[in-house]
């Protein structure tokens, strides 16, 4: 290995002196042995602590990409100015860790933080005497929006913001993030406050709830208890991916991102993007706004409060009715208004 031409002026992380490197090395064929690849790193005058070849979820097919742990020392961030293995052009990337998981939306981004750092609109619940965690919600294009306050929360991490598409009436987006082993488990009562805090809320995030009805092979104790309490509640599902959101390099990748949807008439699509900055990846959830409003009796109850300001944006008929084809048409026009709405 030698390095074919100077590092690229990239950002990478700098991470905790006294933990390994996490790394992932793009650019080499999977047939390549992993012994040799530990090798050429160890003969750069690194040492490879831990080296994993990445494997599809499914399929667990191999991947050209290799998980690497190298021994942290003053020179170890040289590793990033290699861009070359056995004549091919490689790339080593860090692992961050700054941002577990993000949903992206066209719109919007939301973000998850497991350590301390200075983000807009996050509300973090605080563990004694630190405060540990957090959200955020990172506003990609202009639209109208506004930061909604978030309710007093004990054990869950939220940023709220409310936005406006079209003739429907406002949306709350919701950035949730649950820690595992709780006291007391999932914390439903905390959950509940952000469920009911709007007709129209969409929430999402690591809720740490394994279950195999969110494309999970088992489930865990927070999967179990939620799913209990959610699949009881009127106008809301629950929408995974169908691929891992987290990758464990120890264990079965995990489902642990999902979406949360309350009153929301349109059809969506959610996906994990293989995009490897860290071993939660970005899940992508698209809600197409110009498709028919969904009519599902099991899921959705009649919102009045939806039918009322809908109705209320549309214009009245002409009032100057002076024929019974007048009529007829009004009558036809309040009748297509009120199957619309």
């Amino acid at each position: 290995m030698n390095s074919a031409r100077k590092a690229q002026s990239s950002k990478h992380l700098i991470s905790n002196k006294t933990d390994p490197l996490k790394l992932v090395l793009r650019g080499l064929p999977r047939c390549t042995p992993l012994e040799k690849v530990q090798k050429q790193i160890d003969y750069a005058g690194f040492k490879a602590h831990k080296i994993t070849r990445l494997s599809k979820f499914r399929t667990k097919a191999p991947m050209p990409l290799i998980y690497v742990q190298i021994v942290n020392n003053p020179q170890a961030e040289q590793i990033y100015s290699f861009t070359e293995m056995f004549n091919a052009v490689i790339s080593f990337e860090a692992v961050k860790a700054k941002f577990r998981n993000a949903f992206v939306a066209r719109a919007f981004f939301i973000l998850q933080t497991p350590v301390n750092c200075p983000t807009d609109a996050n509300d973090r619940v605080r563990l004694g005497q630190r405060a540990t965690g957090g959200t955020a919600i990172y506003i990609k294009n202009h639209f109208d929006h506004n930061s909604i306050p978030t309710p007093d929360l004990d054990f869950l991490d939220a940023t709220i913001i409310e936005i406006k598409i079209g003739n429907i009436p406002p949306i709350k987006i919701i950035s949730a993030c649950i820690k595992l082993n709780l006291r007391g488990g999932f914390p439903l009562e905390d959950f509940k406050k952000l469920l009911n805090s709007g007709q129209n809320v969409i929430i999402a995030g690591d809720l740490n709830a394994i279950h195999i009805n969110w494309n999970n092979y088992n489930c865990n104790p927070y999967g179990r208890k939620f799913f209990n309490f959610i699949s009881k509640v009127e106008g809301v599902r629950v929408i995974a991916p169908h691929s891992p959101t987290h990758l464990n390099h120890s264990s079965r990748d995990t489902v642990l991102d999902i979406c949360i949807q309350k009153r929301i008439p349109f059809n969506s699509e959610i996906h994990v993007l293989n995009k490897l900055n860290s071993d939660h990846l970005p899940v992508t959830l698209a809600i197409n706004t110009g498709s028919f409003a969904i009519n599902s009796p099991e899921l959705f109850s009649t919102n009045w409060e939806n039918f009322r300001h809908i109705l209320n944006s549309k214009p009245l008929p002409p009032f100057q009715i002076k024929s019974d084809d007048h009529i007829e048409s009004a009558v036809g026009t309040l009748g297509n208004f009120f199957k619309e709405t």
